[in-house]
């Protein structure tokens, strides 16, 4: 039996565990962790390299080594926390991949809470996962749908990051959407040069928009393009090759400090993802930390982005497979900074108001005091 003052640490205590993610990731370090640790609850994050570069305050950060290769990650990454997770007395264990559900259900078999928490439409992306064999998509995202359903009225609850993904669940389920912290954003200073910076953030990849992004910069010579992440093929990579740095500029992964640091630096936000599924009904949170940082942004026509974007005056929308409209809507917010100024102030007080991560916060305390007081499981 644990001595009384340990058990009580241990029934607010929990874990947050990934083997896909950076412990570093902004959904699960600085939105979800820092928010339970400041709520009392003991936090621990379990996850790869890159972690944070300083403490976070009240969380306890635990590195493991990434699992090598696709198919090695997804039939073994999880795996082989077992013991570390097994050993931990947590109160919950709050699982972020896919590749961690068996792990999941195998705690919970040994009395453990178990909460997953779903960042995107999984069967949705089996079907757009282009190293999967076209013929195999739709058995197994359909395989997945089922899987997912019967997994989650076994788990002590379920996290999704938007009302579409929720819908694929059931059982205990609430949306905790990807909005940004509004209070790590400094004020907005813009580039301060002479040509305008647009700005990307996320993956860099031509799904994501990355041939019409650096086409529609480069036909005008008062822009330059600033894309953040890691770039995600070698295809890409050599794409990039031949870009002049003076035109186009990357840089890596870094942590969301520094990310939204560079968003204060730049001008306009891009967000011009491929009009595919996965895509066309996630809530991608490179747009709310555009306008969390007062940028004006260019963004994909989608039906939900328009009511974004157009319902807040925050930027203007085109065909992400358009680069002639693409390179309109930057020459008209490169030739007119006014323009750029009203967008961002727009943009700035919808994430203010509405979109923020403080009221998305509420769901997921609330989830856990649903989960662990009383000793419900």
């Amino acid at each position: 039996m644990l001595p009384v003052r340990e058990a009580r640490q241990e029934t607010r205590r929990v874990v947050l565990v990934t083997t896909v993610h950076p412990a570093a990731d902004a959904r699960i370090l600085w939105r979800e962790a820092r928010r339970l640790a400041n709520a009392g609850y003991g936090v621990e994050v379990i996850g790869p390299p890159p972690g944070p570069k300083a403490p976070i305050g009240g969380v306890r950060l635990t590195l493991i080594c990434r699992a090598k290769g696709r198919l090695r990650r997804v039939l073994f990454g999880g795996w082989r926390l077992v013991p570390l997770l097994v050993r931990q007395r947590a109160a919950l264990y709050h699982i972020h991949d896919p590749e961690l559900l068996p792990v999941g259900l195998l705690l919970r078999a040994l009395g453990r809470r178990i909460v997953y928490d779903a960042h995107e439409d999984l069967p949705q992306q089996i079907r757009d996962k282009e190293w999967i064999p076209k013929p195999a998509r739709a058995p197994l995202a359909w395989l997945a749908r089922i899987f997912l359903r019967a997994t989650s009225h076994l788990l002590s609850g379920v996290v999704a990051a938007t009302d579409g993904v929720a819908s694929g669940f059931g059982g205990r389920v609430v949306v905790v959407r990807n909005y940004p912290d509004v209070s790590l954003f400094s004020p907005h200073e813009g580039s301060g040069e002479d040509r305008v910076s647009f700005v990307y953030v996320g993956g860099i990849s031509f799904s994501r928009g990355l041939r019409e992004m650096v086409a529609a910069t480069e036909r005008n010579d008062r822009v330059r393009l600033h894309l953040i992440g890691a770039v995600e093929g070698t295809a890409e990579a050599d794409f990039l090759a031949g870009r002049a740095p003076s035109r186009v500029t990357v840089e890596p992964w870094m942590e969301p400090p520094d990310v939204y640091r560079r968003l204060g630096e730049a001008d306009v936000g891009l967000a011009l993802l491929h009009d595919v599924p996965r895509y066309r009904e996630a809530l991608p949170v490179k747009l709310f930390e555009y306008m969390a940082a007062g940028l004006p942004v260019i963004a994909s026509d989608f039906p939900l982005w328009r009511g974004i974007v157009e319902g807040a005056g925050a930027g203007l929308l085109v065909d992400p497979r358009d680069p002639q409209a693409i390179a309109a809507a930057i020459d008209r917010l490169a030739a007119d900074p006014e323009l750029r100024r009203a967008m961002g102030q727009r943009a700035r007080r919808a994430a203010v108001e509405r979109y923020n991560w403080q009221s998305e916060a509420e769901a997921l305390l609330r989830l856990y005091e649903e989960v662990i007081p009383h000793g419900r499981t």
